[in-house]
């Protein structure tokens, strides 16, 4: 008699099934902890290299983007994709810009702002983005709950900085933080140039492909920024960091930077195949908790009690603003759903 194949109900499925949930779970562990320690190491690995090293930030970008614009075509040219050249320059003229905006103006803020401080201050990103989407037509999606949130999470800021006037000279600390609120600003736009090139007036390129576009495209903006006199003028002070006290442990932390800045890209893409929305602002905000505390015990940044405070204050608040948010998207789209299905009922109406 011919074996049975295995069914739902034999031993055999059953055991299969189970191995597939369990391959699953291992997968997307392993994929969130690697987006993890590419998000973790990048800001973390960037402090170090620009703020306490080698003090030249777009030059260390640049040896960053010129990493990325070899690496991607070598590994990933099975995955680029370019339709048209005119696709290419509609991307080219806009977001690459606004790419090499984002990266300086966050890289030159390592001289002057904490990791906690980028931290903090990057969660105030919702009360920038708001007012600039609603230029864009952007749907502004808030009630009274995400307007709240948004202001606890501005306290937790300003409490944060309370700490940091104790630790740090006013001036850098000022510098530090207008750099961080440039950067939220470049970024806003950056996303949303992108969004309408990739969602509503889409460009035939892969998203492999715009990554290289950005990263080759900004060496020449980013490049240009040292001919700037005065504090970009980083050639006159490359002796002074790029000299024989340099250890070889230096040199491998700037290359792990490199690598980071190429895998956090992926690992983030690959991470939210498997996890929702919410899921995985929850470990973007875990992420943030270790670096602001690796930032306290490693890096000597403010940790007293009133700057610990205040991040928490600032990390609750964005994931709060965050649900928020999504509560007023769902119920808004029931509303329409109703709406429709009213809609529909009124048609087939005799």
């Amino acid at each position: 008699m011919a074996d049975k194949a295995p069914t739902e109900k034999t031993p055999l499925a059953a055991t299969e099934k189970t191995d597939e949930v369990y391959s699953k779970k291992f997968i997307t562990v392993a994929s969130c902890l690697l987006f993890m320690v590419c998000s973790a190491s990048m800001m973390l690995v960037n402090k170090q290299v620009v703020g306490r090293t080698f003090h030249t930030p777009l030059i260390v970008l640049d040896i960053q983007l010129a990493f990325a614009a070899l690496v991607l075509p070598m590994c990933f040219f099975w995955a680029m994709r370019f339709g048209s050249s005119r696709d290419v320059w509609r991307w080219v003229r806009v977001v690459t810009p606004l790419y090499a905006g984002m990266l300086a103006s966050s890289m030159i803020a390592q001289l002057y702002a904490s990791v906690g401080l980028q931290v903090a201050i990057r969660n105030l990103g919702p009360l920038i983005a708001l007012p600039i989407e609603s230029v864009f037509n952007e749907p502004i999606v808030a009630d009274k709950w995400t307007w709240l949130s948004l202001l606890v999470i501005l306290g937790g800021v300003c409490l944060y900085v309370d700490e940091s006037l104790q630790h740090q000279d006013s001036s850098e600390l000022v510098a530090g933080i207008l750099l961080m609120l440039l950067n939220l600003v470049v970024a806003l736009f950056e996303r949303l140039f992108q969004r309408r090139l990739i969602a509503i007036e889409p460009v035939d390129v892969s998203k492999t492909g715009m990554l290289f576009l950005n990263n080759a495209g900004a060496i020449l903006p980013v490049s240009a920024l040292l001919l700037i006199p005065g504090e970009l003028h980083e050639t006159d002070i490359l002796a002074d960091h790029w000299n024989a006290e340099r250890t070889a442990m230096d040199y491998v932390l700037l290359v792990v930077s490199c690598i980071a800045g190429v895998a956090i890209g992926w690992t983030a893409i690959n991470a939210q195949q498997y996890v929702t929305a919410t899921t995985m602002l929850v470990i973007t905000n875990l992420n943030k908790v270790v670096v602001v505390i690796i930032g306290a015990v490693f890096l000597s940044e403010p940790h007293g009690p009133l700057a610990m405070t205040g991040i928490s204050i600032a990390l609750a608040g964005g994931v709060a603003y965050a649900l928020a948010r999504d509560n007023v998207a769902a119920k808004i789209k029931a509303e329409k759903e109703a709406e429709k299905q009213k809609a529909e009922k009124g048609t087939v109406a005799p």
